[in-house]
């Protein structure tokens, strides 16, 4: 496995299930985590379980703003986990050629 050791980790979804999983993972592995998901609440349980360095943000990955907002301010970054999304329509495409539409889509909750 690679070293994540300061190696900043955004985690999408981080609120709970396997996002708040991979945080505590990535977090005991010594990467920086930020945590995202809609509610700071949420968010702040999950923070108190990690065991290194961390920030929270709240972002509705549908709102195009908040999106642009969280993601300049967090600037540069490692890697990028998206564990927020649920697609009860299936709709799939490859990354390098997905339309925002299909993004938004795939990522509504139903």
């Amino acid at each position: 496995m690679i070293s994540l050791k300061n190696k900043k980790v955004v985690v999408v979804g981080a609120s709970s299930g396997i996002g708040r999983a991979l945080s505590k993972m990535f977090s005991v592995e010594g990467a920086i985590v930020y945590l995202i998901s809609r509610t700071r609440e949420k968010l702040g349980k999950v923070q108190k379980e990690l065991s290194g360095v961390s920030s929270i943000h709240t972002m509705d990955m549908l709102d195009d703003v908040a999106v642009e907002k969280v993601f300049e301010e967090i600037g540069a970054f490692d890697f990028l986990t998206f564990t927020a999304v649920s697609d009860k329509t299936k709709l799939m495409s490859p990354i390098k050629s997905m339309t925002n539409e299909t993004a938004q889509r795939g990522m509504e909750k139903f």
